[in-house]
């Protein structure tokens, strides 16, 4: 199954790149493994005055959806709210890279029974 779904440009050169290989992300899609992840540069409402899809050439730019630079990802690994939450208890060097995410979006490290944390791996 196909996943159209936005990623702040913030973390979109670290995915691209592979350097960031994991989202966090609502469970209100039934993702699954071997699912694909179309992820399209988006600018939140916030340190900008206006927000939307983005296309970078130099930099950033606004634009619409069907221009917005995208990356295409399958989902390797599934990781539940539940475990993700026993595991950030751990001195694990791959959690805490994910909790740091989580710390910085949520403002704790926890995350929520409709939460999941997505190993993927760019394929386009």
């Amino acid at each position: 199954m196909k996943h159209e779904l936005k990623l702040n440009i913030r973390y979109f050169d670290d995915v691209r790149s592979g350097k960031k290989n994991f989202e966090i992300r609502r469970n209100d899609r039934d993702f699954k493994i071997g699912d694909i992840l179309v992820l399209s540069a988006y600018v939140p409402l916030g340190g900008t005055d206006t927000s939307g899809y983005a296309k970078k050439l130099d930099k950033w730019d606004i634009c619409d959806f069907k221009k917005a630079s995208k990356i295409k990802a399958e989902i390797t690994h599934i990781l539940s709210a539940k475990n993700y939450n026993i595991l950030v208890r751990s001195d694990s060097s791959v959690i805490s890279v994910i909790k740091e995410v989580v710390k910085r979006h949520f403002k704790n490290i926890y995350l929520t029974d409709d939460y999941v944390v997505l190993g993927i791996e760019v394929v386009e």
